[in-house]
This record gives C-alpha cells, structure tokens and sequence, in this order.
C-alpha cells in the first residue's frame, strides 16, 4: 500500500494526492505536457547496444532531469539483454534522480519500471509549500512487463517544484510518459451546488440537534 507522508516542512493546509490510474489523472484537469522516448529504439548509440547516452541532465520543455552520479541513459526496447515494452530513462543506479519542474503546475505523473524485480519506489515530491515522501509498488519492466502508473495532484495553492525517486538496492527504476497538468477550477454553478449541498447539510445537523434536546428535555 502507497503511503504519503507530509514532512514537517510542510503546513497543515498543504495536501499531495497519489493518482493511481491515467485514466483518473487524465480526468483531473488538462495535460500540457507529455515526455517520452519512444523513437529511440535498439540499437541505440551508446557503449552497449541498448543503452543510448543522454547526459546527466536532461530538459524536456517544464521537465529537467538531473542525475547525480552516473550519465541519465535510455534504455532503448528489443535489446537482447534488457527486453523492455518501451524506452525507459534511467541512471541505472541506485542513487536519488530528481526531476525539477517549471512554471506553474498541479498536475504531475508518470509511467515506472524496475529494471531488476518490483517493490516499493522511494519518492519524494516537492511544491511551493511543502514536501511530501510517497512509496508506490513498481512492478518490473523487463520481459516486456506492464509499467506502473503514478501520478500526483497538488492541493490548491501548490504547485509541483520537484520530484524525485531514489531506488533500493538491487533494482534501478526506469521513467517515461513524464506528464504535466493543471487541474481544472470547478464552474461557477458546481460551487454553487457545493455550497448549497454545505448548507442543506448544516441544517440537517442543527434540526437533529434541536429534536434530540427537545427528547432529552
């Protein structure tokens, strides 16, 4: 089970909510940016067959990926030793890679594969207000595996400044379909119904009350 953990740099107000599934990140708002490498395809251009260099940072429009260590690489599909569905970006290594955002956005997600077994992912999203830990099962991608969808949606008032993951020991994470959002801002009628909804909610309560007191009397 996925936890989310608010660190205490965090206010009480912030929220990061974990999206599980495209097809409920794709209904929050609308997506104004997506990242993957899927015209790199084996063989690629770097020391081994499957392995394309691409730096140890990488920018994508609102997306810059920084590897700490060791170069960021693609990991190309239809390679002998590393059977991947589609070209994933990773540092093959276990250290943290953080992905740093631009501009204005609430709506952030991607696809994730382990690169040796599956388990938990450790990672960390960061906004304006505040940081939060997250730990999502990630199957494995080898053997043309199904990649994990993970996605998050920012409070109102936040928006995304980084997010990054750091996998165990022994298996490396692979990313593409990196997305970026903004979440849509409900009609002046919805909030209308929502308050209204509040209201008739508030003097349900108070009738309740007032029959109980009249009964105890």
């Amino acid at each position: 089970m996925a936890l989310a953990v608010a660190f205490a740099s965090a206010p009480a107000s912030a929220a990061v909510t974990l999206v599980t599934t495209q097809a409920a990140f794709s209904g929050l708002g609308a997506i104004t940016q997506n990242t993957n490498w899927d015209d790199t395809h084996y063989p690629a251009d770097y020391w081994t067959p499957e392995w394309s260099h691409a730096g140890k940072i990488v920018t994508a429009g609102d997306l810059t990926i920084v590897s700490p260590w060791m170069d960021n690489v693609i990991l190309s599909p239809g390679g002998p030793q590393n059977n991947v569905a589609r070209a994933l970006i990773t540092d093959q290594n276990y250290v943290p890679v953080t992905i740093q955002i631009a501009g204005s956005h609430d709506l952030f997600a991607f696809n994730l594969g382990m690169l040796r077994g599956e388990g938990e992912a450790n990672i960390v999203v960061t906004t304006n207000l505040g940081s939060y830990s997250f730990t999502p099962f990630v199957g494995n991608a080898m053997n043309l595996g199904p990649l994990t969808f993970v996605g998050f949606q920012a409070d109102a008032g936040e928006v995304f400044q980084s997010v990054g993951w750091q996998q165990d020991w022994p298996s490396p994470i692979g990313a593409t379909d990196i997305q970026l959002g903004t979440a849509a801002v409900p009609e002046p009628a919805a909030w209308a119904l929502m308050l209204t909804g509040f209201l008739g909610a508030g003097a349900a309560l108070r009738t309740a009350r007032r029959r109980q007191a009249a009964l105890a009397a």
